[in-house]
């Protein structure tokens, strides 16, 4: 869809998803859902969830290979609750159109189940420098000796229902955007570096 709206080159053989929020799921659904078909084990090569975590039914059924994996999390997202739970935007949706919700897994506990997968080591985390007055900072927390692919989450202390490095949505509604990071700039160095 992007390289419909983008000047770019899609690579069939090594394909990356990212999205936010409910869309978010679906990068981490599809090495979950695919990892289950034979003819296509490997078919996602890296994945970069923004402001959601992975569904608690979605881990439970999990046998799929691991993926490199970068998330951005916001720890004050107000729709997506980084400590786990049901989401807010959910139960908004249930009660508009009728759409169920969701227990979720938090947001270090998704990084933690990918970090696994992957066949990491420890995580060590480091601050990033606190570039505007935004009222955010950034942990990275990054997982060492993984076997199968790079687990990073970027923690956004303070950080919304948002993506980071874009315009600033409404705040009463999504919180804040942190300008510390350009979340797009960071995934294609990240989707290069993982077979893009």
């Amino acid at each position: 869809m992007a390289c419909r709206h983008w000047p770019c080159r899609w690579n069939r053989r090594n394909p990356t998803s990212c999205g936010a929020s409910r869309g978010d799921r679906r990068p981490d659904a599809l090495p979950v859902r695919l990892g289950r078909r034979r003819d296509a084990p490997d078919l996602v090569r890296a994945i970069a969830p923004v402001s959601a975590n992975m569904p608690e039914a979605l881990r439970a059924v999990c046998r799929g290979a691991g993926v490199p994996v970068m998330m951005f999390s916001g720890t004050d997202d107000p729709l997506m609750p980084f400590d786990g739970g049901r989401p807010q935007l959910d139960a908004l949706l249930r009660r508009v159109r009728g759409s169920s919700d969701d227990q979720m897994v938090s947001s270090p506990a998704t990084a933690a189940f990918w970090a696994s997968r992957n066949g990491c080591g420890s995580a060590g985390s480091s601050a990033l420098p606190d570039r505007s007055s935004d009222g955010t900072t950034i942990t990275q927390v990054s997982y060492s000796g993984c076997n199968t692919g790079q687990v990073v989450l970027f923690q956004i202390n303070g950080g919304g229902h948002s993506w980071p490095g874009s315009a600033t949505p409404d705040r009463r509604l999504a919180g804040k955007t942190s300008q510390d990071i350009d979340a797009t700039s960071v995934m294609v160095d990240f989707f290069q570096r993982n077979g893009l």
